[in-house]
């Protein structure tokens, strides 16, 4: 057996999405996540959040994509999210807010 060390890891905010480098005589333990509704929602719901920032492109009418985001977090209320769902979401959140403030100081 290998000898156990911290394998590098590169995360873009998604379980299902993570490139695992681990040297030659290394093991790591990963957990894989299965894609959910939610999490395919988050990342759509990310994704008309920053094309309805100005100076994106092509730009999205942001009024229209709050309306649809809560349309659909509606229609989804009744499903539950996993506490790896919730964190995503609440990560994929904070990252749309943040780009949200960038563009409100400019």
């Amino acid at each position: 057996m290998g000898r156990r060390r911290n394998p590098k890891y590169h995360i873009n905010y998604a379980t299902h999405v993570l490139v695992f480098q681990v040297a030659r005589g290394d093991t790591a333990c990963v957990k894989l996540f299965k894609p959910s509704v939610w999490l395919c929602f988050d990342w759509f719901w990310l994704g008309l959040r920053m094309l309805s920032i100005p100076h994106s492109e092509p730009v999205l009418d942001r009024q229209r994509v709050r309306e649809l985001g809560k349309m659909a977090k509606d229609l989804l209320a009744d499903i539950p999210k996993s506490p790896t769902e919730g964190t995503i979401s609440k990560l994929l959140d904070g990252l749309a807010h943040a780009a949200e403030a960038g563009e409100m100081s400019e």
